[in-house]
């Protein structure tokens, strides 16, 4: 896959996970799930996929990207700026910074959360990620921290 067709199909995957994340914490009771970011052999080939998990709703979702593993940076890149576009102004639900934590058997989590007002949660994991990543994280990082430098600004000058 060339990145040129990477960049077609990016903004239409993003966009359908942000719709997924949106459903989930739009329901009326409190839920936990979580979303892999993940990949699997499809013909030959290693395809990005969604893992979406919600147990008390008993949902469980395997998207197919159409994305392939050398191009995962073109698909990150586009959901973390989806995300911060989605998310942080939304006053019913929000994300969170990036964090990484490093446990036992199953633990390991490289994401960051989605959160509603009432308490539900989605962890968004990135068990797949590309050669820029780190750089993305910091680029979305850097984004949410200067959004709470002008929130804190705006309260002051009130």
């Amino acid at each position: 896959m060339k990145k040129e067709e990477a960049m077609e199909i990016a903004p239409k995957r993003s966009l359908l996970l942000c719709e997924y994340i949106i459903q989930i914490l739009s329901d009326a009771e409190k839920v936990n799930g979580e979303i892999e970011i993940n990949f699997t052999k499809i013909n030959n080939e290693r395809m990005v996929t969604f893992d979406i998990y919600v147990p008390s709703k008993n949902f469980e979702e395997h998207l197919n990207t159409g994305i392939t593993t050398q191009q995962i940076d073109v698909l990150t890149e586009q959901i973390l700026n989806d995300l911060i576009d989605n998310f942080l102004e939304s006053e019913t639900m929000g994300c969170s910074r990036y964090y990484s934590i490093r446990g036992g058997y199953g633990m390991n989590m490289d994401g960051v959360n989605l959160v509603n007002n009432i308490g539900s949660i989605i962890k968004l994991n990135f068990v797949c990620r590309g050669d820029k990543f780190d750089e993305q994280i910091q680029n979305y990082n850097a984004k949410l921290d200067e959004y709470e430098n002008q929130q804190k600004n705006n309260i002051k000058l009130k």
